[in-house]
C-alpha cells in the first residue's frame, strides 16, 4: 500500500521548529506539530514546493536554517506550472482567498495541480478559513482539479488516533 502525499505548508514548519511560545494557543500548536511530526509523519509521502523553501529561508538567518533543515528531506514539487499560476489566479478573482494572499493561493494551487490529497497548514485566515472552504473546493473544481483536504497537524493526530481505536 502507498502512502498519503501531503503537502506541507510553511506554517507547519514554523510551528514546528521556532523557540516555544508563551501564547498558550501558539505553543500547543507547537506541541502538537511537534508530536505529530514525531509519531505520524512517517506514515505519509511529505512534500513541499519552492514556495515554502523561500518561505522558510527568510527571517533570523539561525531560524532559516532550522527551518530548512526540517525539510531537506522533503520532495519539492514542480512549481513552473502555468496551471498553478492560473489557478492561484482564479482563487483570487473569485474572492476565495485576498490578493494580499498570493502566496497562499500558490500553495493551494501547487498541491491541487499536482493531485496531492493533504495540505497541511496552521493557517487559518487564508489557506484553512473555513468561511471559504466551499468557494476554494469549487473554483479548484471550476479549473478542472479536485481540492485537497486543508487539515492541520491536530486533526491528523485525531485521525490517526481515531483508526487505531476502531
Amino acid at each position: 500500500m502507498s502512502q498519503s502525499r501531503i503537502y506541507v505548508e510553511t506554517s507547519v514548519i514554523s510551528y514546528l521548529t521556532n523557540r516555544p511560545s508563551r501564547d498558550a494557543v501558539t505553543l500547543g500548536r507547537q506541541l502538537l506539530t511537534q508530536q505529530w511530526w514525531q509519531e505520524d509523519a512517517q506514515n505519509y509521502e511529505l512534500l513541499c514546493s519552492s514556495y515554502v523553501t523561500d518561505e522558510l529561508s527568510k527571517g533570523h538567518p539561525e531560524a532559516a536554517n532550522r527551518r530548512l533543515a526540517a525539510i531537506s528531506h522533503l520532495r519539492e514539487l514542480d512549481t513552473n506550472l502555468q496551471a498553478i499560476d492560473k489557478l492561484a489566479e482564479g482563487l483570487i478573482a473569485a474572492g476565495a482567498l485576498p490578493s494580499v494572499a498570493k502566496l497562499d493561493a500558490l500553495h493551494i494551487a501547487t498541491c491541487c495541480v499536482h493531485g496531492i490529497p493533504l495540505l497541511l497548514t496552521w493557517n487559518f485566515t487564508h489557506i484553512a478559513n473555513p468561511h471559504k472552504t466551499r468557494l476554494v473546493e469549487q473554483v479548484c473544481r471550476d479549473h478542472g482539479f479536485e481540492p485537497a483536504l486543508l487539515v492541520s497537524p491536530d486533526q491528523l493526530l485525531q485521525t490517526d488516533s481515531n483508526t487505531e481505536q476502531e
